[in-house]
């Protein structure tokens, strides 16, 4: 039963820190104006661990990103 805790808990914090890894990368491709690589990675954050942390803000990254699409795109029309 113990075994089965760790592997467990090695589970959980294993996605938990992969997915905050990929968040810091995807902070930092923002910040570089590359929302398309920001936006896989958000993506994926949510599908490594879709009730995590990260996954909520990655989840409010997305929709500001996609509100960013949308404004450019209306001031290009």
């Amino acid at each position: 039963m113990g075994f089965s805790l760790c592997l467990f808990l090695f589970g959980i914090l294993g996605c938990s820190e992969e997915a905050e890894q990929l968040y810091e990368i995807a902070e930092i491709e923002e910040q570089k104006n590359n929302d398309s690589n920001a936006r896989k990675l958000y993506k994926r954050i949510i599908k490594i661990d879709p009730k995590g942390y990260y996954a909520t803000k990655a989840k409010k990254r997305l929709a500001e990103l996609d509100k960013k699409a949308a404004k450019s795109s209306k001031e290009q029309d």
